[in-house]
């Protein structure tokens, strides 16, 4: 067995909005530039027993946008990690 640690942040809006609101709702991973995990589900247990979706696609292309979305996320907003 081994653990994985994955960083989370918070995302809030820009440096020019003194409200500190979140605009973004994004829950997706992309793991090695390559598997992409994105839905609904919230990975805790509730969601096993609800109608929560989850898409697990392995392909690079796909992964692109992803990535782009990311680094635009963290070059426009401001994250806390």
């Amino acid at each position: 067995m081994f653990t994985v640690r994955i960083r989370v942040g918070l995302v809030y809006g820009q440096e020019d909005h003194p409200v500190p609101y979140s605009p973004i709702l994004s829950k997706y991973c992309v793991i090695d530039n390559y598997i992409v995990i994105e839905g609904s589900f919230n990975g805790y247990n509730t969601s096993v027993f609800s109608h929560d979706l989850i898409v697990v696609a392995a392909n690079h292309d796909a992964a692109k946008p992803y990535l782009y979305e990311f680094d635009q996320i963290q070059r426009s907003f401001r994250v806390f990690y």
